[in-house]
């Protein structure tokens, strides 16, 4: 990802006690994720993402999916560049403190 992808970049769509839906914007690219308090069987490498959306918008403003992920890969990355955007859009979401108890 050539975008330095930042904590003001995201935005909070949903907030409840054990979860936040959030989603970053960084043209051409996207992504969106429901994430969890606690991991789980169903999230993302056992993780806290449950729900995973990554897009490109092409140059007729259509968003073109990369990635899904809802409990189980429904659409994987084809290009290295791809999985590269996707491993760091994950790894940036979890690096993230969600809710006010986390440092």
């Amino acid at each position: 990802m050539k975008t330095q992808l930042a904590k003001s970049m995201v935005e909070i769509l949903e907030r409840k006690e054990n979860y936040v839906g959030l989603k970053v914007d960084f043209a051409p690219f996207g992504f969106s994720a429901k994430v969890y308090r606690l991991p789980s069987k169903y999230g993302i490498d056992h993780g806290c993402i449950s729900k995973f959306f990554f897009w490109e918008t092409t140059d007729s403003d259509d968003e073109q999916d990369i990635a899904s992920y809802n409990r189980n890969w429904d659409l994987l990355p084809k290009t290295d560049r791809d999985q590269e955007m996707v491993k760091n859009a994950i790894d940036f979401i979890n690096s993230l403190s969600l809710f006010s108890d986390e440092a």
